[in-house]
């Protein structure tokens, strides 16, 4: 994406088309200002940096993401309270089969990548009707809740939990002791190895299919709903910091150099350093930048720490921006 700001379509000629209409777009939405989001802030011009801003959606998005929210696991609990009844009335019918154990399993089980298909499916909705009306709506995402709420956040955190569930549910076959004692499966009707094997590879099968969905699924959410018409304020809080980086050069003197940019509750600063072409170094969340060498001394520091770094070359005579969203 760093490839597509500076104009480089890196061999994805399609992919870079669509990033450049994209954000095309999204600065023409916010040039008009319909909601009046810009008001007292500076406006928004060709200059905006759209991959720097949809990384550090990303990157707060992931932050989230690695460490496991209250949500994530009440969530966790109800998914697991509704098999425990669907056992329980399967069991009070008279009638268990037995397949019943293996079928709820795998219905359980089969959440996560449904869920992360619907979100890739319907990830770039949002985009193809822009790029076919050549506008964003300026309302009704989510029925309206989308530019109130972080609905992002929530839709990851239920990501995460649905995760989390099908991981239980391989590790529960794959830890069973009545499994490979085969009591069991004494009452299937086949061979035992394969009554095994069925019972560990289906569900496996579903944990690789879900490791490959779940990237790529929240990665397309990130993008869905960083664009209007789902953008919150959150969202909002990284524009107005991302539009304070993304002028010319020869305006970060006066608008950065030796001060800090406060962007709505995002604890924002961005420094330049004396050296030319300018070193600029943003931090998203605590405030604190850190070099790239500097020694990580903190032994509980969380492993969550999602740093980014890439070389930029563009109007603004950046060589390298380092990102480091959490650091």
């Amino acid at each position: 994406m760093i490839d597509y700001q500076n104009g480089d379509d890196d061999g994805h000629r399609s992919q870079f088309e669509r990033f450049e209409n994209l954000k095309k777009l999204f600065i023409e939405h916010y040039k008009k200002d319909a909601k009046n989001e810009m008001v007292d802030k500076p406006k928004m011009d060709d200059n905006f940096n759209m991959a720097l801003y949809i990384s550090l959606n990303l990157d707060r998005i992931l932050e989230d993401f690695y460490s496991f929210h209250i949500s994530s696991w009440i969530f966790v609990l109800a998914i697991k309270a509704g098999e425990c009844i669907a056992m329980g009335a399967t069991v009070g019918t008279g009638h268990w089969e037995w397949y019943d154990k293996l079928v709820v399993s795998l219905i359980v089980s089969s959440f996560s990548p449904a869920v992360l298909t619907w979100a890739i499916a319907f990830g770039k909705s949002n985009e193809k009707m822009a790029l076919e009306t050549g506008h964003f709506r300026t309302s009704g995402g989510m029925f309206g809740l989308a530019d109130k709420y972080d609905v992002e956040m929530w839709l990851t955190r239920s990501y995460q939990a649905l995760a989390f569930t099908l991981s239980y549910e391989l590790m529960r076959q794959v830890a069973n002791k009545g499994l490979w004692e085969q009591y069991d499966i004494a009452d299937w009707p086949m061979n035992k190895g394969w009554a095994t094997f069925i019972s560990v590879g289906t569900i496996a099968v579903l944990w690789l299919v879900n490791i490959w969905l779940l990237p790529r699924a929240i990665m397309q959410t990130v993008t869905k709903y960083a664009l209007p018409p789902y953008v919150d304020e959150e969202n909002m809080s990284i524009i107005h910091a991302v539009i304070a980086v993304s002028g010319p050069k020869e305006n970060l003197d006066k608008d950065l150099a030796g001060s800090g940019a406060e962007a709505d509750g995002l604890n924002f600063r961005a420094e330049v350093d004396g050296a030319d072409p300018a070193k600029l170094s943003i931090s998203v969340g605590n405030g604190e930048t850190k070099e790239e060498n500097e020694p990580n001394n903190s032994e509980h520091e969380p492993q969550a720490r999602v740093g980014l770094s890439n070389e930029l070359t563009g109007e603004n005579g950046l060589t390298e921006r380092r990102l480091c969203g959490t650091c």
